[in-house]
């Protein structure tokens, strides 16, 4: 073997991978095509916008403090793994006598919509996060405080509600402030009298983009493969 076929067969081996496992698929993102919702199938018309609410600025925070490494946002299809029938990890199940439509679905490339960077993530040493925003909502009504309160006791003290969790409390994006003057102050003690601890604007920016962390919109049945393999 020369050194010019040696090249070719190096280049051959490590560029085909990459061409599939990121130019294809970052390609594909960036030149997503309108997708319209069928009069007969989806019983609407119109083109489907992915809805988010909630700030998406916080992402950078998602990203510098290593969130990726621990969680997912990737219900992955079917034939990968029986996710659709988690409790709230890939949508709303229906209830078809209230006409309440079933949203459980697999992940789609229009759910990073809007976001500079999609955090598939790596590893589950968390649960994934599709939609934690829909579970969050849930346990904090069971508590009776709002779902930004319940996020940022989550954020500063992770085994507040997961018995020894290993995700790190951080403590780092609070605060402690004059009692009086406090908003949205966390029900714990400061380190002295008379002070509370509250959110500083990135712990708010953080909690704001995983409340964007919901999935629970109709989408096309173009989209869906439950759809179409029902078809």
């Amino acid at each position: 073997m020369n050194f010019k076929t040696f090249v070719i067969g190096l280049a051959v081996a490590f560029g085909v991978p990459w061409v599939f496992a990121l130019a294809l698929p970052y390609a594909k993102m960036t030149s997503l095509e309108p997708v319209e919702f069928d009069e007969i199938q989806d019983e609407r018309t119109g083109v489907y916008e992915s809805k988010r609410v909630g700030r998406l600025d916080g992402a950078k925070h998602y990203a510098a403090n290593g969130c990726a490494s621990c969680h997912t946002q990737l219900i992955r299809p079917t034939y990968a793994g029986n996710e659709i029938h988690r409790k709230d990890w890939a949508g709303q199940p229906g209830d078809p006598a209230n006409g309440v439509p079933d949203t459980r679905r697999e992940t789609n490339p229009f759910d990073y919509d809007g976001e500079e960077f999609a955090f598939i993530g790596q590893t589950r040493i968390g649960p994934d996060l599709s939609n934690v925003a829909i579970r969050a909502e849930k346990a904090a009504a069971e508590m009776g405080i709002s779902t930004e309160q319940w996020f940022l006791r989550r954020l500063y003290d992770p085994n507040e509600f997961f018995y020894e969790t290993v995700c790190p409390p951080m403590t780092f994006m609070f605060k402690e402030v004059d009692a009086i003057s406090a908003v949205d102050a966390l029900p714990y003690e400061a380190s002295e009298e008379g002070m509370a601890i509250v959110p500083k604007s990135q712990a708010e920016s953080l909690v704001g983009y995983l409340l964007s962390l919901r999935k629970d919109e109709e989408i096309p049945a173009n989209l869906d493969p439950r759809a179409k393999s029902a078809n």
